[in-house]
This record gives C-alpha cells, structure tokens and sequence, in this order.
C-alpha cells in the first residue's frame, strides 16, 4: 500500500497583495503535477480557500488527488484582536478535522494547536533592506514575528537564495529545516484572455507597447520607468508607451500615487502611461504577452511572480539588477542598475526601435513545475 502524504495550503486572500494568492496557487500546482510522478507515495493537496478565489484555483478539478475546502464565513473574520484571531483558527481546524492533515503550509505563525504540522512561510526581508518603507511599529512587529518563526519553527521555507543569505545572517543559530523552494508560474492557454486586440479597443492601447505589473508600492519603483519613458518622450519618441497593471495604491504610504500622478502630470505623460489598475487576471495576461517587453523596475522582491510568468511567456524581460533578479533571469533577461532612467532609457529605446510584433515563443511546459515540485516534496 503506497504512503500517503497530505498537504492543507491555506490560499489567502488579500487583494493588496495578489502575489500571495499566485505564490500559493503555483506551489499547488507544482506539488500536484509531481504528484502524478510518484508512484511509491500518493500525495494529496488540500487547498483551503475563500470562494472569492475559487476561480484562481478551478484547475485543481483537473486532479483527483485535489480538494478543496470553501472557508466559512463568520462575524471574527475581520477582526484582529486574540479572540477573533483564534475562533478562525478553531474554525479552520473543524474544517480540516478529519482529513489526516500531515503538513501545512504557508503559514506565518508557529503558534498553533497544530504547530509540528506546520511549514512556516518568510516570503522577503524587504522591512531589512528598506526599514524605511514601513513605520516603526511595522518593523518591530516583524523582527518579532521572523525570530519567532526561526526559533520555533518545525521546517521553514524562503524563497530564493539570496533570502536565504539574509536569514543566515539574522539566524545564525537557526538554519535547521530551512530550505529554499522556488516557485515557477502555472499558466496554460486558456488562462488567457483569447482576443487581446478587443483588449487595446477596451483600454485605448496602441499596438506597441511595453508593460509593467505591479501594485503601486513605493519599493516597485515605478518613478524610475517613468522617469525613462520621459526621457524617451523628449528625444523625439511621441508615440512611446507604457501600461501599467495593479491596484493604484500603497496602503503603507498614501503619498506615493500622489507622487506618480504629479509626475505624469507635470511632465505631460498621459497619453504615453496608461495605469489600469487591478484588471482581471485574463487580461492582463493576455497584454503581457502581445507586449514588447515586460518591465520589472523594483528596488526589492522575495520572488516576482509577474517575472515568472513572463518567462513561462517567453518574454523579454527588463529587470533592476538586484540579485534575486540576477536568481530569477534567464536568457531574454535585459538588467539595468535600479536606480539609472537614462540607463533604462537606452534599453527601452533598443527595444522600441527593433520591434517585431507578437514575436514570442510561448513555452506552456510543465517540466519546470515538475522540477520546483519535487523541491517542495523533498522539503516535506
């Protein structure tokens, strides 16, 4: 009789940070593709979700060995105080009671009446790079949370290597059952939206055009790019274009799309940046691969979700040459120094100048899913 191993993934549901819901739908994926691989241990994943995601989670119907558990809804979900905080967990705990649960994962906490059974989560140490992108009581509150997690934690998984780097050197004494597990995008077909040219009509979307997708944050560093497009802009290039997805707002700091509109607006740039906000995950896919390029101007990532779908879409990416970028890259990879427009200017006029349209090679291949699924597996 084959052994079984079952893994509950708790899909949060955050629309300030749409990363997380990705992150945790391509680690479902990549476990549930290397599933189909084993034939000495039957793997189960266990996918506990809100029903306003449940359509980012629908190809887990394709799987036998896939389950879903819809949350319910109850008056302490908002709440943030110990009461509320653990009448979520009791009631997540009778949801999953029963299912011989072996693992779960992600989790950011390791108090928990299952605590062996859970896989602690640090998606970046951004608050230690960038202290000054959050308040006081921010970072306080997550040196308190991250030691906690190294000193208590049963296995703990980063992202890339180079949190790995800054883990060691916070938690020296604690590099016990710490891995690093990658993370690719699962993408197929028909996860994009099918006619992209009603697309540019809906938006007023040239056909030429680059793409950033990021929410409006102040370490994604849309002012860089847009300071470049600017400059390209004044040389002559009228027609140049830039779209950009992601909710228009930094819940951290009101001020910083205050600070880009002024931009765009002081230096005339409405009709070269378009700012589309929060679009359907349909969508924005779809713009992203009939772009010339997608543009990753950031200051700080953990692991840039919108970096490995432009990869799995064979696209030319332009990333800040930070190192988990340099991790991330691969051979359509263009780097500029992070905080350099004209830098970035002279790699976005190259690439405005040679364009060729729709020339991508799509790479729908499951392999490297399989690949980052069997890191996850042997982390177990």
């Amino acid at each position: 009789m084959k052994k079984k191993v079952r893994v509950l993934f708790i899909a949060y549901n955050d629309k300030q940070w749409m990363g997380g819901i990705y992150y945790v739908k391509n680690i479902v994926y990549q476990f549930l593709e290397y599933s189909k691989t084993q034939s000495e241990i039957s793997y189960e994943a266990h996918v506990l979700l809100d029903d306003s995601v449940l359509e980012v989670f629908d190809f887990c119907n394709d799987y036998k060995n896939a389950k879903l558990i819809v949350k319910r809804k109850n008056m302490w979900d908002q709440g943030n105080g110990f009461i509320c905080r653990n009448l979520r967990e009791l009631g997540w705990i009778f949801r999953v009671y029963g299912r011989r649960i072996d693992y779960i994962y992600p989790s950011f906490s390791t108090k928990s009446i299952y605590r062996k059974k859970i896989i602690s989560w640090i998606p970046d140490f951004q608050h230690v790079k960038y202290p000054e992108f959050f308040t006081k009581e921010e970072n306080e509150a997550r040196d308190r949370n991250f030691e906690d997690i190294a000193k208590h934690h049963s296995k703990l998984v980063l992202s890339s290597q180079d949190a790995f780097e800054t883990y060691q050197k916070l938690y020296p004494d604690c590099c016990e059952n710490v891995g690093v597990v990658h993370f690719v995008s699962a993408l197929k077909e028909e996860d994009i939206y099918e006619n992209v040219d009603e697309l540019l009509v809906k938006y007023g979307i040239p056909e030429k055009y680059f793409i950033v997708s990021n929410q409006f944050y102040r370490h994604k560093n849309h002012l860089v790019l847009f300071k470049a497009i600017n400059i390209l802009r004044e040389s002559g290039y009228s027609d140049i274009q830039l779209v950009c997805t992601g909710m228009p707002k930094d819940v951290k700091d009101a001020s910083y799309i205050e600070e880009v509109n002024d931009y765009i607006n002081q230096n005339d740039l409405k009709n070269n940046i378009k700012i589309l906000g929060l679009i359907s995950r349909k969508e924005q896919l779809a713009l992203m691969r009939n772009a010339i390029a997608v543009i990753q101007p950031s200051l700080f990532e953990g692991w840039g979700t919108c970096t490995e779908d432009a990869k799995v879409l064979g696209k030319i990416t332009v990333l800040s040459d930070i190192p988990v970028h340099r991790e991330q890259s691969d051979e359509n990879t263009l780097f500029f120094d992070k905080n350099n427009s004209d830098e970035l200017a002279k790699i976005i006029n190259c690439l405005w100048v040679d364009y060729k349209n729709k020339n991508a090679v799509y790479k729908f291949d499951v392999k490297n899913s399989v690949c980052y699924g069997e890191q996850f597996a042997k982390m177990l």
